[in-house]
């Protein structure tokens, strides 16, 4: 069946992708090369392979062939139980604040972070199980007038980190400590103590800041523990008591000196770095109690853990499942569970990518409202949406398939306006104060139509994924692939054909943005890739640039939304589409979980991941996509409890 099916395009005569399977002889050469097959399992599975314009193997020989890679991928299982190494890595951005913000009980941030999109009055409360009808928010990353005011003055924020290809900002080989950021990381503890502020801003104020006549070394060794996310060595608690006996009397001050104390152990690499202990080459090995409070801590919180974590890790009891699941569903119900939404959301919907987004200002005046001499864009309202969709499934703990189809979402009056009325969402205003840049508040509303719903749909993903001037099904349908299915393309050749930029360019040639891709699909370094994304942006065709519904092209054109998901299940328009997915739920689950498990882990997933994904997904399908469940399961996985060969080379 490879020779009928697979050699022509991957064999030895034509070697597409650099996959030669035709050289695969024996068994043994599919479990040498086990991570062609299992690329080539996952092509079968999907139904990516053959192209459409070749042979297509039967129902049943497709099923054979994907039964027999699947088979060859469990066999090497079997005997290749390492997980991938967890690189050490320091706090990025996000995560010092929030560590810093809990460890010294501050009422806010340190900084402003305006990677946190969302500014608001105080919601947020998962204990409740019900996220609330109406939410006052703003945009804190589109908003100038909406940044958080810096209660700590002379605290400035190191530069932000970037999201990896394909992944999150918390991947070890991205988080290094260049000369510059140490400095400035030695300077921020100092910074954040001695601020003006600090005083009213600490609850620590009357308690670790003030003399109780006990021995500093039992003061400090609480927060210590708390701070290095270990136990606390007899010589490095002699150090910092000695350092505070030396400061006190340079200073004359108790409460100054502890200042110091705190600012050293701030810039201290312990509290910086995100460390896990060596163990055997290649031998896997159970995380800590410490440890492993550490991983949920900046799993769920993107920080420190609390005093309950810690106990549960004195009594050497966090390692049982049982407690381990209380506490994820405790911390799911704290509000500091909000980093979910405000870190992990953010990243996974790629959403930072609608802060350069521009559509063109003359044919889309409307995106655009000028306040003072500048123009702000409508994406300070549309950014809000997809996240006020995730933080009530998450606060309510519904289904993830909201997330796909929901028949509500949060929305304000202008940008109801904007869904329901995209002819004239304004009625008719000028430029000048056309839309709201301030807090507003957003609604829940139950939606009249279901290709609203969801977060593919949303104005913000549909306009992030366009260009200035037209729609562009290939962004779109990367976008759907790597975000809905985490089925990233590869990345595009060195030299690739352009077309034209505006399409009533491509309109005045009598063709639509579907007939000009087919013809620059022609090309066979483009083709393959094409016939995997283009169906999936093709299904959203029938919004415009900017994200507004529109029944046919401008010149009048007739737009074709059809496809074809997973290589059977066909679609007439964007409905469909997303009944194909429903109808499949083990897909969007699975890619979900493994979106969730690589940012919970802090690395990219590897083939020995596969057996606890496929556990996760089982069990998230049999409780039909509950958001706790996700969570719960992650926790109790092999890779979230194990470490293997941490920080060591093979």
């Amino acid at each position: 069946m490879m020779k009928q099916y697979c050699f022509r395009c991957h064999g030895v005569k034509k070697v597409k992708g650099k996959v030669n399977l035709e050289v695969l002889v024996k068994r043994a050469d599919f479990l040498k090369h086990i991570e062609i097959t299992q690329h080539a399992a996952e092509m079968m599975a999907k139904a990516e392979m053959p192209p459409e314009d070749e042979k297509q193997p039967t129902k049943a020989e497709r099923a054979k062939l994907a039964h027999f890679f699947d088979d060859l991928v469990d066999e090497y299982l079997q005997s290749n139980t390492e997980l991938e190494p967890v690189v050490m890595r320091r706090l990025n951005r996000y995560e010092y604040n929030n560590a810093v913000r809990d460890l010294l009980q501050l009422r806010g941030d340190i900084y402003p972070l305006p990677e946190k999109v969302i500014r608001s009055s105080n919601y947020f409360d998962p204990s409740t199980g019900r996220m609330p009808d109406s939410v006052n928010a703003g945009n804190r990353t589109l908003g100038k007038n909406i940044v958080e005011k810096q209660i700590l003055k002379g605290v400035d924020p190191f530069a932000i980190d970037l999201q990896a290809e394909h992944g999150f900002n918390n991947q070890g080989e991205q988080l290094s400590v260049p000369p510059i950021l140490l400095e400035s990381l030695l300077k921020l503890g100092r910074a954040i103590v001695n601020s003006p502020e600090f005083d009213g801003y600490s609850g620590l104020r009357n308690t670790l800041f003030k003399d109780n006549g006990k021995p500093v070394e039992t003061r400090l060794r609480t927060f210590l523990e708390r701070a290095f996310r270990s136990p606390v060595e007899s010589q490095v608690l002699k150090r910092y008591a000695a350092f505070h006996a030396a400061e006190q009397k340079r200073t004359g001050l108790y409460s100054q000196a502890m200042k110091s104390v705190v600012a050293a152990v701030l810039a201290s690499p312990k509290f910086i770095y995100v460390v896990e202990s060596k163990n055997g080459i290649g031998k896997m090995a159970p995380a800590s109690d410490y440890e492993l409070a550490q991983r949920l801590a900046l799993f769920l919180w993107s920080s420190i853990p609390d005093e309950s974590l810690m106990a549960a890790v004195r009594k050497g009891e966090l390692r049982n499942s049982e407690v381990l699941e209380a506490q994820v569903r405790r911390m799911l119900n704290d509000h500091r569970s909000r980093a979910l939404s405000e870190n992990f959301a953010r990243q996974w919907l790629r959403l930072d990518q609608l802060i350069t987004a521009v559509p063109d200002f003359d044919r889309f005046q409307v995106y655009y409202s000028r306040i003072g001499c500048e123009q702000w864009k409508f994406g300070l309202q549309t950014m809000v949406e997809p996240l006020l969709l995730f933080e009530s499934v998450q606060v309510e703990d519904r289904s993830i398939m909201l997330f796909v189809d929901s028949n509500y979402s949060y929305r304000s009056d202008e940008l109801q306006a904007w869904y329901t009325s995209p002819e004239n969402p304004f009625e008719s205003k000028e430029n000048r104060n056309r839309f709201s840049t301030h807090t507003q508040n957003f609604h829940k509303r139950i939606l009249g139509n279901r290709r609203e719903g969801g977060v593919i749909t949303t104005a913000a993903v549909l306009t992030m994924t366009a260009t200035p001037l037209r729609t562009s099904p290939i962004k779109r349908g990367a976008w759907v692939a790597a975000t809905i299915f985490n089925d990233p393309p590869p990345p595009p050749p060195d030299v690739v054909p352009e077309i034209e930029a505006d399409d009533a360019a491509i309109e005045a040639r009598g063709l639509t943005i579907r007939e000009r891709l087919k013809q620059h699909a022609t090309d066979q370094t483009c083709a393959s890739c094409h016939a995997r994304i283009d169906p999936l942006g093709f299904a959203l065709e029938s919004f415009d640039p900017i994200g507004r519904w529109r029944e046919k092209y401008s010149s009048g054109l007739p737009i074709d939304s059809s496809g074809k998901l997973f290589g059977e299940a066909e679609f007439k328009d964007i409905e469909a589409f997303k009944d194909a997915i429903l109808e499949r739920p083990e897909k969007f689950m699975r890619a979900f979980t493994e979106h969730l498990l690589s940012y919970a882990l802090g690395r990219e997933l590897k083939i020995t991941d596969k057996p606890s994904i496929d556990k996760i997904t089982r069990r998230v399908v049999a409780d039909h996509g509950r958001f706790s469940t996700v969570v719960v399961e992650i926790a109790k996985s092999i890779p979230f409890r194990h470490k293997t060969g941490q920080n060591e080379s093979k």
